[in-house]
């Protein structure tokens, strides 16, 4: 005997209890209603929502609205497919009279079950062109769960001359009362915030076909209502103080189209704004995406991005006139990478804590100047009836994450990565000129950055402390920052000690990553203090401040580690087969030649650690792989040759890619890279090497050097050594 499924009545309301997380995206979901229906404007009205009583929540549009035979059909029948029919166009959309040019947002037929998150009684009155007649729904959740199954519940459906849609106007009206969350100053300024950012901040408005949200708020106690209403900078007033923009088109492959500004404020005179493209050097040589990132085997289609990126040190914001605190508060509400899909957003990519593209996992964990979602205002852009492959999960918490959601993201976070190292160029010069940091180190460079976000940090966790606990916190804070500049100066003294030291076996990338990584773990402890730890009991900020004292001794005792071993005489050649013979298999691997023109060059003997010297020769092996490969260099190689001066021997390294797109000083400083995801620590670390051996790394230009003519657009470095008396 075959039986059927007999839902119960109360499993719509478990639906839009469950299935909607929050006040916030019921109230989205019935505004993509409204723009799935065609309309240019939609107003959500949050009436008497200080008394629970009272309350009522009103959403209005002015779109096609609907037929009978759509409410009987469609909006009636839970999970409709109706939506992802007119995607497939597999659908007679004149027997339903839906005639919206918009391709659906929606798909799953569950976004109008957001009314059951908001409320237990509903009216809907909606109009369409074809009907003299306006058709009214009401529903009573209360009384719908008396009713067992769901086939057994009824409400009313009546059709009457129109009182709400007049004079021809067509569209959907729906009134929620019985309002089942006690709304808050919190919750509507939430809200407030939610329903800004429904559309992109980054088109164009005025444009055809556009569409608007706007929120109204009508309290019962008047004299709330300004309080409630805070003023805040718009968006707009925002991007106007970002330092630097990015415009970026993401087709198949490739980055067709990339614009990158450097717009610095007008009281910073020592600084020229500037732009890249495509076709500058820079980038035209790095706009192929990587296999992990390639859309090209995904139905996505083009993918925009827009990144307005911001500087946040006090000093640079004290230049630019700007309000330290309300730029800092904006961004720590709204900063990140959002998604829209035909200008309508994607949740819950960019919400607060929602660190989708591990910008700011990234920040901590790795050294050098990421970009957290604190400092950026992003939007990425889709075609709804292209990106097919990309679908919401049932939840609306964003993608579904399968192999077209992971090719996406690599592909935004290639660009953000490449972005990012243009701007480390630009920061670099702002810290030099008008914070008086030169990153000619990068501990040095580390604890300055960490010394600004120890300040924000601890700043943002006193704003919820009594004033003796503020006090309390701030003698902390200055307690941090004094420790880190005890770091700097005890660290500078440890350099300069192994700088001149004439032991050969302590290589001085140990020492650096060392420290770098107990500097990372502090940066991981006062990224985790946030304005929650309101109680100090097992005080974070003591911890804190312990693990700064720990650094502190640590770097005080480098100095008695130096070795004092002597370095010794070897022959060059003897080195420079020493490291080739350790990279022989990656060669092989990456079917790179190697051509050994020094083998027939005299051979000199230098004095050197040959290990650290070995290890630098692997450094820019590396490097020269990485770019070949970047390149897709059909008949990589690398070509190795002496060079003989009076006192001097140099070792020149050269592979057939094409060539550094910085200039060579910016190469070899610390943290500049345009590598994607490279620290841009390797050459620098080679240019120490060769300092502490009393010699130099040099780039050299084609026309200064006697290299094969198939060498003439690659990467030239030379080591120059003094010989051996």
């Amino acid at each position: 005997m075959k039986k059927i499924f007999k839902p119960r009545a109360r499993m719509l309301i478990q639906l839009g209890d469950q299935l909607i997380k929050s006040e916030n995206i019921a109230v989205v979901e019935l505004v993509k209603n409204a723009y799935d229906a065609g309309a240019n404007n939609c107003e959500v009205v949050l009436k008497n929502i200080d008394s629970k009583k009272i309350s009522e929540i009103i959403i209005k549009d002015d779109g096609i609205g609907m037929t009978k035979k759509v409410i009987e059909e469609v909006w009636l029948e839970p999970g409709a497919d109706f939506k992802e029919l007119i995607i497939n166009q597999q659908l007679d959309l004149f027997e339903y009279s839906y005639t919206t040019e918009r391709t659906p947002i929606g798909e799953k037929g569950i976004g109008r079950f957001g009314v059951h998150k908001l409320g237990d009684y509903i009216e809907m009155i909606t109009k369409s062109a074809n009907s003299k007649k306006e058709i009214v729904v009401t529903l009573d959740w209360q009384k719908f769960k008396s009713n067992k199954y769901l086939e057994n519940a009824q409400f009313d459906v009546i059709e009457r001359t129109p009182e709400l849609f007049i004079d021809g106007g067509t569209g959907t009206y729906i009134s929620i009362k019985k309002i089942r969350t006690d709304w808050t100053i919190f919750k509507f300024r939430d809200l407030y915030r939610t329903i800004n950012s429904l559309n992109s901040p980054f088109k164009e408005k005025g444009l055809k076909n556009e569409f608007s949200v706007n929120l109204k708020l009508k309290l019962k106690e008047k004299e709330k209502q300004s309080k409630w209403e805070e003023k805040k900078l718009s968006i707009q007033e925002i991007k106007n103080l970002a330092l630097w923009r990015l415009k970026c088109t993401i087709s198949g492959n490739k980055i067709a189209k990339f614009k990158y500004e450097f717009l610095p404020y007008s009281q910073m005179d020592k600084l020229e704004k500037y732009s890249l493209t495509e076709t500058s050097k820079k980038i035209k040589e790095l706009t192929i995406l990587s296999a992990e990132a390639d859309l090209s085997s995904h139905k996505i289609g083009d993918v925009e991005l827009e990144l307005n990126v911001f500087y946040l040190g006090s000093k640079i914001l004290r230049l630019g006139n700007i309000d330290n605190s309300e730029i800092n508060k904006f961004l720590k509400q709204n900063g990140g990478v959002r998604v829209y899909r035909d200008d309508m957003r994607i949740y819950s990519y960019g919400e607060i804590e929602d660190d989708w593209l591990n910008l700011d996992q990234q920040r901590v964990s790795n050294v050098g100047g990421k970009i957290g979602n604190k400092l950026i205002l992003g939007a990425v852009s889709l075609d709804r009836k292209v990106s097919t492959a990309l679908r919401e999960k049932t939840n609306r918490e964003g993608f579904v994450e399968n192999e077209a959601y992971s090719s996406f993201k690599a592909s935004i976070l290639q660009v953000i990565g490449l972005f990012n190292n243009l701007r480390n160029l630009d920061k670099l010069k702002i810290k030099e000129f008008y914070e008086g940091v030169v990153k000619s180190e990068p501990v040095l460079y580390n604890v300055d950055e960490l010394k600004q976000l120890a300040e924000e940090k601890i700043n943002d966790l006193s704003e919820g402390l009594s004033k003796e606990k503020q006090k309390y916190a701030i003698e902390i804070r200055d307690n941090i920052i004094v420790n880190l500049d005890i770091i700097k100066k005890q660290y500078i003294e440890t350099h300069d000690i192994l700088i001149k030291s004439a032991g050969a076996g302590l290589n001085l990338s140990v020492v650096i990553h060392e420290i770098e990584k107990r500097i990372r773990e502090l940066e991981k402890v006062i990224e985790s203090l946030g304005a929650d730890t309101k109680e100090l009991e097992e005080n974070p900020l003591e911890k804190t401040k312990k693990i700064v004292e720990d650094i502190s001794q640590l770097v005080g005792n480098y100095a008695d580690l130096v070795s004092n071993k002597q370095k010794k005489s070897i022959p060059l050649k003897k080195v420079v087969n020493d490291a080739l013979f350790n990279t022989e298999f990656r060669f092989c691997a990456h079917k790179t030649v190697i051509i050994k023109a020094f083998e027939n060059a005299k051979d000199q003997k230098i004095v050197c650690a040959s290990n650290v010297i070995v290890g630098a020769l692997l450094n820019i092996f590396d490097n020269s792989l990485y770019w070949l490969n970047t390149y897709a260099i059909e008949e990589k190689k690398l070509y190795i040759n002496f060079r003989d001066y009076r006192d001097e021997i140099g070792l020149l390294i050269v592979d057939n890619g094409k060539g550094f797109t910085i200039n060579s000083e910016d190469a070899i400083r610390p943290f500049i890279s345009m590598k994607n995801g490279g620290t841009g620590l390797g050459l620098h670390i080679v240019d120490e090497m060769m300092k502490v051996h009393n010699g130099r790394l040099i780039i050299r230009n084609s026309n200064e050097v006697d290299i094969p003519k198939e060498f003439e657009r690659g990467a030239i470095i030379e080591l120059i050594f003094k010989k051996e008396k």
